[in-house]
């Protein structure tokens, strides 16, 4: 099982396209059939646009798209409620079932397809990179193994160890071929406070294209694009949390 499926994780994917100046009307035919399907299931939508060429779609089951100059984005939030009570701890709770990460970002792709499809009708434009995130909160109590070997290589220099941090890390890895190169960036906090085990991971992969990649007409097609950079993801995502990255030994050795 991916690890990511077993923390609490979300799923982001984004697309950076040629650069587009229309009407908010014709962005909105972009996500009509994605707004189309959530409120034929009942779903509350709505939008909002601070500038032109700009667009949000949020829905009350957790998805957003969100559409500026050059990118395309689909990701998916939790929203809760807090809830007293007596005598004990307050209690979050989510507005909609918490599901497993690889689960959120089938439905991720599937809404995405629809919208870059949609969008070569009235937002014409080449793909310029593909970047997939996951943004998972972990129990550093007990974090997945590559983690806390992460964790670990990074607090070698003191010989009490960090408990508190806020790491940043943008690399180049292996994997570069005719499509083009690959990035990831890293971003690991804690707080390091008493009683909390809170430890957020945020992973974003990134494809930067060679060459501007067009995109296919028919949604079957387009899904069959991404299929095999959300594969590529994935692997990195799970290569990062079950510690088959080459890190260096922290005792010298």
């Amino acid at each position: 099982m991916l690890w990511l499926d077993t923390v609490l994780t979300v799923p982001t994917m984004g697309f950076r396209l040629d650069p587009w100046h229309g009407s908010q009307d014709q962005l909105f035919k972009c996500v009509k059939d994605v707004v189309a399907k959530w409120s034929k299931e009942g779903v509350k939508v709505e939008l909002e646009s601070s500038a032109p060429g700009h667009l949000v779609v949020k829905a009350a089951n957790g998805y957003a798209v969100i559409f500026d100059v050059d990118n395309i984005v689909v990701q998916f939030g939790y929203s809760g409620t807090i809830r007293d009570q007596p005598g004990g701890l307050a209690v979050l709770e989510f507005a909609s079932e918490v599901r497993p990460y690889s689960d959120l970002l089938d439905n991720i792709m599937d809404a995405a397809a629809d919208i870059l499809v949609a969008s070569q009708q009235s937002r014409p434009g080449k793909l310029h990179r593909f970047g997939m995130v996951a943004n998972a909160r972990v129990d550093a109590s007990n974090p997945p193994p590559g983690i806390e070997t992460f964790l670990h290589h990074l607090a070698s220099p003191w010989d009490e160890g960090a408990n508190r941090f806020d790491v940043s890390i943008t690399a180049r890895l292996p994997g570069d071929d005719e499509e083009g190169r690959v990035m990831c960036h890293h971003k690991l906090e804690s707080k390091g406070e008493e009683g909390s085990d809170d430890l957020r991971v945020l992973l974003d992969w990134q494809l930067y294209f060679a060459e501007p990649r067009a995109i296919p007409r028919g949604k079957g097609k387009c899904i069959g694009m991404m299929k095999p950079w959300r594969e590529r993801a994935v692997a990195y995502f799970t290569a990062f949390g079950e510690g088959d990255l080459n890190y260096a030994d922290s005792d010298g050795g």
